[in-house]
């Protein structure tokens, strides 16, 4: 990813509540292009809501 991609990156997630800082974006995600990375933080997201949502029900 380009710096701008990170910094978008980070951005985008901040509005999921989804703190990055650039080094965790770039560790994890810097050979990825931005939309696979985005794509497969906001499943990770969905999964891990999914999960609290049925821990919660029980």
């Amino acid at each position: 990813m380009t710096e701008a991609e990170v910094n978008e990156f980070i951005k985008t997630m901040a509005e999921y509540d989804d703190i990055w800082t650039k080094d965790q974006v770039i560790c994890t995600y810097g050979e990825r292009s931005f939309e696979d990375a985005l794509a497969n933080r906001k499943k990770e997201i969905e999964i891990m809501k999914d999960t609290f949502e049925r821990i919660l029900k029980r």
